[in-house]
């Protein structure tokens, strides 16, 4: 045959069936349906909603901690049996065995790559908000989204990282509800709380009742606490619906992946003695002594340097004593850590449900051993009088490994 019959046989074989372009990746509905798959159904309760808090005389099973009454036909909250832990390895074998061997995949992929991963898949690494959907992430869309137990990684990931973009603001929920998609997280920022949930949307329960409004949530909480819950499907909670704030007063914000490539990214912790030195504390205007008290302001300044292998996302924490025992509070942070030349290399923020922690977030500018200032203001707990002669600020490191004791210094005028 000529090759020009040939070739235009081929070109017209060709025409009659183009080459397909492949079918975009639903991003959406991976995270979804792995998010399901991992998570104990609806709750059936007759013709009402399914709420956050779960009907326990219908629809035990996405909680730990109750057990069938049969005589009544109640499910009641049950006392722990000797040497058991709620939420353990067994148990969530037991209850969830998707999630469970979803959960070994995760650490396995977190380890292979070097991503900060809990040793031990322990009873608050099921039952936790934010390594439940560390898990579906990581077996999804994103090996390298941090499946830790810790909202303020995965916030810090989101942020840094181009594949996640952020989408929306629980406090407008109403007007925003329409453009939420199934996948997307719902995650405090560090100084709004500490916790994260993922939108469903629209979803029916086991008897085909089709339900909007739908998240996917793992909550901890201490041992037999019937807040101690492993991933389930449950309305999104009526103060949210409301007042865009949960019944804590958290809000939150909306991300969702995008699926844009980019160089791994790796939030990991340092040392904190290399990043934080030099702390300086100076009471202003003191009136004439060095008393301390309610009205007292104290400057406290910290030098923050830049550690090697500098990225995005690195956090770093000081906190004062959350317990109560320390009479001093943080009240402000300056949020821009600066460099001389007005390079911003780090964000602080107070976080914690105490507000007594500070978090400066690296931004990635800089060069490894770049020295700049962290400026916080702190004041004295009501109803104490204490001195700056006598009295230093007690302050440690996030996993309180490292101690700092600042003495106070002051200028009578």
């Amino acid at each position: 045959m000529p090759s020009f019959i040939w070739d235009a046989a081929t070109q017209h074989y060709r025409n009659l069936h183009p080459k397909r372009a492949p079918e975009p990746i639903n991003y959406s509905e991976l995270i979804k349906q792995t998010a399901i798959s991992y998570s104990f159904p609806l709750a059936v309760n007759g013709n009402s909603h399914p709420e956050y808090r779960v009907n326990v005389t219908t629809n035990p099973n996405n909680t730990v901690n109750y057990v069938k009454n049969s005589s009544q036909n109640i499910w009641t909250y049950r006392q722990a049996p000797p040497g058991t832990l709620v939420g353990d390895i067994a148990k969530a074998a037991d209850m969830l065995p998707v999630y469970f061997s979803g959960k070994q995949t995760a650490k396995d992929t977190a380890q292979a790559l070097g991503i900060p991963y809990l040793a031990k898949l322990t009873r608050s690494n099921y039952a936790n908000c934010s390594s439940f959907p560390g898990a579906v992430i990581v077996n999804s869309v994103d090996p390298y989204f941090p499946a830790i137990n810790s909202t303020n990684y995965q916030h810090a990931y989101v942020t840094y990282s181009t594949k996640w973009d952020k989408v929306g603001d629980s406090r407008n929920y109403k007007t925003e509800k329409a453009t939420y998609r199934p996948g997307d997280i719902f995650l405090t920022p560090p100084e709004s709380g500490g916790h994260t949930y993922m939108w469903i949307g629209t979803h029916a329960d086991p008897n085909g009742t089709v339900y909007d409004d739908i998240v996917a949530e793992a909550s901890w909480a201490a041992t037999w606490s019937t807040a101690l819950l492993l991933p389930r499907l449950h309305r999104i909670s009526s103060a949210i619906r409301t007042n865009g704030v949960d019944g804590t007063n958290r809000w939150y914000e909306v991300w969702r992946y995008n699926g844009k490539s980019e160089s791994p990214l790796i939030i990991r912790s340092t040392n904190t003695t290399t990043v934080f030195s030099n702390f300086r504390a100076t009471l202003r205007n003191p009136t004439g002594s060095a008393a301390l008290d309610e009205n007292s302001i104290i400057d406290l300044s910290v030098d923050l340097t830049l550690p090697v292998d500098i990225t995005g996302g690195q956090r770093f924490q000081l906190r004062t004593d959350e317990d109560g025992n320390d009479p001093f509070i943080f009240t402000s942070v300056d949020r821009e850590v600066t460099l001389t030349d007005g390079t911003v290399i780090a964000e602080a923020v107070k976080v914690g449900t105490s507000k007594q922690r500070i978090e400066a977030v690296l931004t990635g500018s800089g060069q490894a051993g770049d020295v700049a200032t962290l400026r916080i203001t702190m004041g004295v707990k009501a109803n104490l009088t204490l001195s700056a002669d006598t009295v230093e600020i007690p302050l440690e490191d996030y996993d309180y490994s490292t101690a700092f004791s600042v003495p106070i210094s002051y200028v009578i005028d």
